[in-house]
């Protein structure tokens, strides 16, 4: 086990490695880049937000000697929708010929509101750029250029650190100094850039003229360098929290550090707007990741499960695929993530809460319908019964049920938080907390290391889902309207995010933060319409397999994984000598052997069950002492023997096995008592009491005390205290399981659904018993008041057996006629025909028989007279002959309903006419 969890770590470890990579470098391809043009503009065409970052430099470079030579406009290199225009602000020093250009910063931090960068021109050399902190950001320097970044942090170290430079590399050469050279310069290396990286292979063309795009080398190139700079960054802070003349104090700093972050986010966001995939390269991530998880999954359950776990994800998710598509996500794409499930991602549009929902319910939704028809059409035989189809049904049923449980980040939550929390932050935390409690829960219960993996992510998530729900509520107080676009939210999400709490939070989390959440000041709230019809369709989601498995009489409202494995169970076709043959485990050959058993037995074909079980029996005997899997065989082989003897000595050897002070072995022995019970006959004895008498003292002392076996123990209890002339002790037990029954909290049993349908079920079964007992003792009147009215479905079989005992009782107070009036409800519900209406409908008839002779009423009698002879026509004579011979034969030990019993000889006995020939052994 602790190889297993290390192995799954190192797993885990190597996927976080390679999403950390592979997403970024995908990103980085999907960008397209456009030629750069600069133009110069006067002063008063540069917006209000540009020009106010600008400034910032000007005291630093008017005290270092630079002039403002003009005012600058240029088109972003990075592809925009919509088209974005980037401000800078040309500086020239005339002594030493160097040229300065101020721009906002790409990725602003406090102090860090924008950037300059140093170049200087020369007629028969290169020129020489210095930037600072800003290396990584351009990985592909125009051709014909040195370019230098020390990280120093300071406008005046860099400034010195150029003009070191230009001593050592170049010096006695003559710096330009010409506005229009050095613009005529700069423009020829701008315009050379495509070329150049065309030709060292960095990029290539895109779909559209004039557009390139890294190649994977290339985009590999710049994520290398863009993780250098940021290293390099971490180990340069910032020398001075005021770089840009504004103290961290200042009242300005926040307003201005939120420009500065709502300029950079629009202008990242536009860039990934117009982002592009390679061409096939999202079917070729869908395929990779495809046979990725298909692998991964295939190691740990195996090929069969593993591939239809792959298709039942490929139709989740191309649900949630089709409707991103239809509600105009960009860059969206589906992959598998191996062991963990499948993914779609995309770029989030401003959508309605009708549309979000259905976005969330168009991955599970179509699967588990899908998978609940497949079972349904199996089961019911619309389909051939094939274990694969059921297994598919199931896989489906079971995956999308579990991803419309109400926790984060499954749809099943995003449903929820959509539905009722759109608006409340604070609320959306809670929610978060409580989903990485049911998390880690439930990895723990599943024994699932990728759900316990993603309760601890989701775990350190909180600290800051909670700082993002504090400034959601801010952002709500001081802008109570709804924004008119999503650009006016993206300015009051950055100006919450300038004050000090996220004073410490790095850009890439501002910004992620931003896209993530820029649609929620925009997105109207749900209206009760879309609340209560998504409130709706949820739970019948959530409720449509309890009601499919309950349907087939398979788990009912017990939890759905041990129902699908019932129902897989149920078309599962082994073959066992194969199975058997092949398992090499004495363990497992040992399981297999019992489940053969158990599955020939189910199949009515005893002699095959006791052969597998008397091999399970063999093989037990090598296991440890103790092992109670010697009992469970030995029972098994009692149970489907048909040689009395053989079945005696398996419980006489369980007998002394199994210890009546042993939890572990109290209820083998329980079995094993009753088991000779029944080897010995049933008529009541002091052997047989006391046999039974200890079945259920150890029965009752581990079995909660309305569990079906110990209320059937009772009650055979009762049946022989009667016999042996006890009835005062046998009411007493009949009495005993009513109350059990009665008050009892739930079924008794864990395999059995606890429903209230049930449980008065099982009352009713028990009012029955103690009433057919007050008519055996003539005490009619009684046992109508036990019985009470009828049930409201009278087809039932509960209300059949309810009918019958009512009848007898008003039989029993001397009411032939009322009796005759009881049962007409149950016959109208007889179909009086076929081979098992024999054993169910034939003893009504005789009721029916023995009511109208007691009553003088002739033409019921003939009725019934009839009845009895159209039935025993419908069936073939030998099966007739044993019907009959076994209602006119004493049983032995007759029970409760003897005086019924008692009635039907007498009848059979007056009309031998009707008495079918037998025309062979039945």
């Amino acid at each position: 086990m602790a190889l297993e969890t290390l192995g799954f770590v190192a797993f885990v470890l190597a996927l976080a490695l390679a999403w950390r990579w592979g997403a970024p470098l995908w990103m980085m391809m999907r960008f397209r880049f456009c030629t750069f043009v600069v133009e110069d503009v006067d002063a008063a065409d540069v917006p209000a937000d540009a020009a106010t970052l600008l400034e910032l430099a000007r005291p630093r470079l008017e005290a270092l000697g630079f002039t403002l030579v003009s005012w600058q406009r240029m088109s972003s290199m990075v592809l925009a929708e919509p088209p974005q225009i980037i401000h800078a602000a040309e500086w020239l020093h005339p002594e030493h010929g160097v040229w300065a250009t101020v721009g906002p910063s790409e990725t602003p931090e406090r102090g860090w509101l924008y950037c300059v960068g140093f170049e200087t021109f020369y007629a028969d050399a290169p020129a020489l750029f210095t930037t600072d902190r800003r290396r990584h950001q351009y990985v592909l320097s125009p051709p014909g250029a040195e370019h230098h970044d020390d990280y120093c942090g300071a406008v005046e170290t860099q400034f010195a650190n150029h003009l070191a430079r230009m001593g050592e590399l170049r010096a006695g050469l003559e710096p330009v100094r010409d506005a229009a050279t050095a613009r005529a310069m700069s423009t020829a290396s701008l315009e050379a850039l495509p070329a150049a990286f065309l030709a060292n292979g960095m990029m290539q063309c895109a779909e559209s003229p004039g557009l390139l795009r890294f190649t994977l080398r290339g985009a590999n190139a710049y994520l290398r360098a863009s993780v250098a700079g940021a290293r390099r960054l971490v180990k340069a802070p910032l020398a001075a929290p005021a770089w840009n003349d504004v103290p961290a104090e200042d009242a300005r700093a926040g307003a201005l550090r939120a420009l500065a972050d709502t300029r950079a986010i629009r202008l990242a966001l536009a860039a990934q707007r117009a982002s592009r995939d390679v061409p096939g390269m999202g079917a070729g991530l869908l395929l990779g990741s495809i046979v990725a998880g298909f692998g991964a999954f295939a190691a740990v359950i195996g090929w069969k499960i593993a591939a239809l776990l792959v298709l039942v994800l490929l139709v989740h998710e191309s649900g949630h695929y089709l409707v991103m598509k239809r509600l105009g996500y960009r860059g969206v794409r589906m992959f598998f993530v191996p062991l963990f499930g499948a993914l779609v991602s995309g770029e989030q549009a401003a959508a309605t809460p009708g549309q979000l929902l259905l976005l969330y319910l168009a991955g599970p939704l179509p699967g588990l319908l899908a998978g609940l028809a497949l079972v349904y059409a199996t089961l019911n035989h619309h389909l051939p019964v094939s274990p694969t189809l059921v297994t598919l049904g199931v896989v489906a049923i079971v995956l999308n049920v579990f991803n419309l449980l109400p926790v984060l980040p499954l749809d099943g939550g995003r449903v929820l938080e959509t539905l009722w929390l759109a608006r409340a932050p604070r609320a959306r935390v809670a929610f978060h907390a409580a989903s990485v409690v049911a998390l880690l829960a439930l990895g723990l219960l599943w024994d699932s290391k990728p759900l316990f993996f993603i309760g601890l992510l989701f775990a350190f998530a909180l600290p800051r889902a909670g700082r993002q729900a504090r400034l959601l509520e801010r952002v709500r107080r001081e802008h109570p309207e709804r924004f008119a676009d999503r650009e006016q939210a993206i300015g009051a999400l950055c100006q919450a995010m300038a004050g000090p709490e996220f004073e410490k939070t790095g850009y890439a989390l501002r910004f992620a933060f931003v896209k993530a959440h820029a649609h929620e000041p925009v997105a109207p709230v749900p209206s009760p319409a879309t609340r209560a019809l998504g409130s709706l369709v949820y739970v019948a989601a959530l409720a449509a397999p309890i009601a499919l498995f309950a349907h087939f009489g398979i788990g009912g409202t017990s939890w759905l994984f041990p129902s699908a494995q019932r129902v897989c169970e149920r078309a599962v076709v082994h073959d066992w000598p194969q199975e058997i043959a092949a398992a090499k485990d004495p363990d497992r050959r040992w399981q297999l052997l019992h489940d053969a058993g158990q599955d020939a037995w189910n199949g009515e074909d005893e002699t095959a069950a006791l052969g597998w079980f008397e091999r399970a029996l063999e093989l037990s005997a090598g296991f440890p002492p103790g092992d109670h899997r010697r009992l469970e065989s030995l029972l098994k082989v009692a149970e489907t023997a048909n040689d009395p003897a053989k079945s005696r000595r398996c419980y006489e050897e369980v007998l002394g096995l199994a210890r009546p002070d042993d939890p572990d072995t109290a209820l083998a022995r329980a079995d094993a008592l009753e088991g000779l019970r029944a080897v010995d006959g049933e008529a009541p004895s002091a052997r047989q009491l006391e046999r039974t008498r200890e079945a259920l003292a150890l029965r009752e002392a581990h079995q909660p005390a309305n569990h079906w076996q110990v209320t059937f123990a009772r009650n055979y209890y009762a049946t022989l205290l009667d016999g042996a002339g006890d009835a005062a002790g046998a009411e007493q037990q009949l009495r005993r399981n009513l109350d059990a029954e009665a008050n009892a909290p739930g079924s008794g049993d864990a395999a059995v659904p606890d429903t209230a349908a049930l449980r008065a079920s099982r009352v009713l079964q028990q009012r029955i018993g103690l009433a057919w007992f007050l008519v055996a003792h003539a005490r009619a009147a009684e046992a109508l008041d036990v019985l009470g009215p009828a049930p409201v479905d009278r087809a039932g079989m509960e209300a059949r057996r309810h009918g019958i005992a009512r009848a007898w009782a008003l039989a029993g107070t001397g009411d032939p006629r009322a009796a005759l009036a009881a049962l007409d409800p149950v016959l109208a519900h007889v179909p009086g025909n076929g081979v098992m209406s024999l054993y169910y409908d034939l003893p009504l008839f005789l009721d029916r028989a023995a009511f109208a002779t007691r009553a003088g009423d002739a033409a019921a009698a003939a009725d019934a007279e009839h009845r009895i002879t159209a039935l025993l026509a419908g069936v073939p004579p030998a099966q007739a002959h044993a019907a009959w011979t076994r209602l006119a034969a004493a049983r032995g030990m007759s029970g409760f309903e003897a005086v019924r019993e008692t009635a039907h000889r007498d009848w059979i006995a007056a009309h031998p006419a009707l008495a079918p020939a037998s025309t062979g052994a039945p």
